[in-house]
């Protein structure tokens, strides 16, 4: 590569790594890293995944069309990239991106793989800085990044091989640095030292399904709630989409919902991680980028002030207990104890049983048989509101390997009911798809006015596709 290429710079540091190009059903582009030995999704920071321009370009080649390379940022190396999405208009580029483009002298300028949108690469330090503005749809990267760049063909323009000073005014303007945190220390694992919640995740879930915040109701923001079951419509009001097809920016949804969590579970990472993957934003990109889910995590620990501060140990303890009990009457004591004892340790609520049954002159087996069944009608009720939770809007269906028939019948019957009318359909038993299909063109009526005809073709679905509708409607359990 001549070394008068606007890239030059970064042709030369060996922190190439090979992407791979998957078209989504929204029109973008996920681009994973790839391990040039295995071609399996890897670690895009692992340096043994790394290789120099000139090996990446050429291996990308090899493998085909669908493959290309990307520049890995690390805090190590002087350069930084910002990515202007979207911000191509009719016969040029927008306001914005001429804006930026004018702001940082010194750099080169990239389409990106879309066409759609432009990377502004650069060199010299950064002030510390926030990596997104979203309602401007533009990114600021400096390190744990990596760029698909270097696409061949694609324009590439200017010269990077001087410092820029001037990012430091673009980042007063669009990235300033986010708040701090309020200085707490975040432990390697588990939840910060201030916090104090509920430790079983049906119940943090049950709690922060219901929570709103001010936010939420008044300010545009998206909920607990909307963000744990992808509300679509509530998530474009509160990230637009930034480009067409796009219902909303999926990267700003994904890091509210680690926020939120960050304040439920006290910022314990690994907790955060496995919460978020049972929800309904989780996407192939969390799992083919490795790092990806680990990085939007921690920014959210990092970015987190205050953490949920329940009180310390149940409501009331045996002493509280035991006074609330002494200055009631008898017939009341008998209304009330039960609710009591329900937080005690059992130790705790056996002593109450003996003090009320001597004082109501009550049965003690009585008591205990009640207090027996009260714990076990507590235990399933948070059983069952754990198994919604993971649920959702499926239905659970018990594995039964003798009768397999009548299992398969049993989802199919509510994948036909959970989808548009007529859409599905059972065909020589197998699961078929209803479509409509545009007449062949000696087939259409000749006539501008009217659309051309369709007629209703049943395609049966492969495994693939019966597999995605399957995981839609139905959880299997032993």
């Amino acid at each position: 590569m001549s070394a008068l290429h606007p890239l030059a710079p970064l042709h030369a540091v060996a922190q190439w790594v090979i992407v791979q190009l998957v078209p989504l059903p929204d029109g973008r582009t996920n681009k994973v890293p790839l391990s040039p030995a295995t071609a399996l999704p890897a670690n895009a920071h692992d340096p043994a995944n790394w290789l120099t321009h000139t090996a990446a370009l050429a291996l990308a080649a090899t493998w085909g069309p669908a493959f290309t390379t990307g520049f890995v940022l690390t805090a190590a190396d002087p350069f930084w990239c910002l990515d202007i999405d979207g911000c191509a208009v009719p016969g040029g580029w927008s306001p914005l991106a001429l804006e930026l483009i004018a702001a940082l002298p010194r750099c080169a300028v990239e389409v990106s793989q879309s066409g759609r949108g432009l990377h502004i690469w650069g060199q010299g330090p950064v002030p510390s800085h926030a990596s997104k503005n979203t309602a401007l749809h533009i990114e600021l990267y400096s390190e744990l990044r990596f760029i698909a760049a270097g696409y061949p063909g694609h324009p590439v323009t200017g010269d990077m091989t001087q410092p820029c000073a001037a990012i430091a005014d673009v980042v007063a303007r669009y990235f300033p640095p986010v708040a701090a945190t309020s200085g707490v220390a975040l432990p390697d694992t588990g939840p910060r030292a201030d916090w104090r919640g509920p430790t079983d995740d049906a119940e943090l879930l049950r709690r922060a399904l219901r929570s709103q915040s001010a936010g939420s109701v008044f300010g545009g923001k998206a909920s607990f709630a909307q963000l744990w079951n992808a509300d679509a419509d509530a998530l474009a009001r509160a990230f637009p989409g930034s480009s067409e097809g796009t219902a909303y920016d999926a990267s700003s949804a994904d890091a509210a919902l680690a926020q939120h969590l960050a304040f439920w579970t006290g910022c314990d990472g690994a907790r955060m991680k496995e919460l978020m993957l049972q929800s309904y934003l989780a996407r192939e990109k969390w799992e083919a980028r490795a790092d990806y889910l680990d990085r939007t995590i921690a920014t959210a620990c990092k970015q987190q002030v205050g953490v949920l501060e329940d009180k310390e140990g149940p409501v009331l303890g045996f002493e509280d207990a035991l006074k609330v009990l002494q200055s009631l009457k008898p017939a009341e004591v008998l209304d009330q104890w039960l609710a009591l004892a329900l937080p005690l340790s059992h130790a705790e609520a056996d002593a109450l049983v003996t003090w009320v049954s001597h004082y109501a002159v009550a049965g003690r087996q009585v008591l205990k048989s009640d207090l027996k069944a009260a714990r076990r009608q507590a235990s399933a009720k948070a059983s069952n509101e754990a198994t919604r939770v993971r649920l959702g809007p499926r239905r659970a269906i018990e594995i039964r390997p003798d009768d397999c028939t009548a299992q398969a019948a049993e989802v199919e019957a509510l994948i036909v009911a959970a989808a548009e009318p007529g859409t599905f359909v059972n065909y020589g038993g197998a699961l078929s798809e209803v479509t409509h299909r545009v007449l062949p063109y000696t087939q259409r009526i000749d006539s501008p006015d009217e659309a051309p005809p369709t007629v209703p073709v049943i395609e049966p679905l492969d495994d693939v596709a019966i597999l995605a509708r399957v995981e839609r409607v139905a959880a299997f359990f032993t």
